[in-house]
């Protein structure tokens, strides 16, 4: 007689592969229920009235800030040299202009069509919350490229460790050189710390690289050759763009040391370090006008070249999130064709309703991002 053996096609395979479903299953999961969360009208309130609240608090403080110096010598002291601008419309369009030269490498994207989704997403994390552009453009990847949903998670996802390390890495190099040729007596500071906290640190992080470097293959996917070269170009584009920062306030206001300017490139760089926090360009301005007062540099035209930066920063993120919204709202978007997508995504994927239903809009409406 013939035992009767177990259906062998019934049994779930093993090793890496599977474990690595099993963990892009439970993001997919978290990802349905925030999904269901931030689309229920009660969700939508509460993460509105947050954000609202937040930014009213931030123009409170600035606005004590300002009228303790004088809105009228503010105001004579904005900064008048044209360069000041040019400037700024380089540091606001360099991600978006990189992102779209990263994201070519990975997929066939033209390069003045996907500009606008990538303008967009940077709107989205500097006025909502941080990651929220990374939502919205995975929803965009999806609609319009037809790549499967964890093809775009997984993109998106590698896109964001590469980035984030080398952000890191410059960040860390540029902290120490600033830090050293500041105002901020960081040699005193230090004086005094302890070898064994600083041995310390050091061991924490070499743990952390090696468990890094040992789990790789369960948090990463992209080939090496792809990150070293994606991580190039953030390294490049970070330099590039810390180095027009500095360029644009020695224009605004030349009478000020480089230490000071160094001492405010440190406050620049640890208040953009935070993650999840909107409207970090106003709580940036805030910190810039205290340090201001530590660093013997004139108050009024500092406040008033960083209050001109804000407020520049906010207008244009309004007038083209408005513009972009209503022309992708005319042109109709490339309908998905990936052949794996009905395999791979979960109910309320990117570009889906729950359950399942398309979605015709192209993101939320731009009265949910402050101006």
């Amino acid at each position: 007689m013939i035992p009767d053996w177990p259906d062998v096609s019934s049994v779930p395979p093993t090793g890496v592969k599977y474990r690595n479903s099993k963990r892009m299953d439970r993001l997919f999961r978290l990802k349905e229920s925030w999904n269901h969360f931030s689309g229920s009208s009660n969700g939508r309130a509460i993460l509105r009235a947050i954000r609202w609240l937040f930014l009213a608090a931030i123009l409170v403080f600035l606005a004590v800030q300002l009228t303790r110096i004088g809105w009228i010598e503010i105001w004579r002291s904005l900064p008048t040299n044209p360069l000041f601008y040019v400037l700024f419309l380089g540091i606001y369009f360099s991600l978006p202009l990189t992102e779209v030269l990263i994201y070519r490498l990975t997929w066939d994207l033209r390069f003045w069509s996907s500009l606008p989704a990538f303008i967009k997403k940077r709107i989205y994390n500097r006025e909502v919350v941080g990651y929220s552009g990374e939502v919205y453009f995975m929803t965009w990847v999806r609609r319009n490229l037809g790549v499967s949903d964890r093809e775009v998670l997984e993109t998106v996802r590698d896109n964001n460790i590469v980035s984030s390390i080398a952000s890191t890495l410059v960040a860390l190099t540029l902290l120490s050189v600033f830090l050293f040729e500041s105002t901020l007596g960081v040699a005193e500071l230090i004086g005094d710390a302890n070898i064994y906290y600083v041995a310390g640190g050091g061991l924490v992080l070499t743990v952390l690289l090696a468990l890094a470097a040992r789990f790789r293959r369960y948090l990463f996917s992209m080939p090496l050759k792809i990150a070293l070269l994606i991580g190039g170009i953030q390294v490049v584009r970070l330099l590039a763009g810390q180095a027009m920062q500095i360029g644009q306030w020695e224009v605004a206001v030349p009478e000020v040391t480089w230490q000071a300017w160094f001492t405010l490139a440190v406050a620049s760089i640890v208040v953009t370090r935070i993650p999840l926090i909107p409207n970090a360009e106003l709580i940036f301005v805030g910190a810039g006008i205290e340090l201001s007062h530590n660093m013997n540099a004139p108050t009024a035209p500092i406040a008033g070249m960083l209050l001109v930066t804000g407020v520049l920063g906010k207008a244009l993120n309004f007038i083209l999130f408005a513009a972009l919204s209503i022309r992708s709202g005319r042109e109709p978007s490339r309908p998905s064709s990936s052949p794996n997508s009905a395999n791979e995504g979960p109910r309320g994927a990117p570009g889906e309703r729950d359950g399942g239903e398309p979605d015709t809009g192209d993101e939320p409406s731009p009265a949910s991002v402050p101006a």
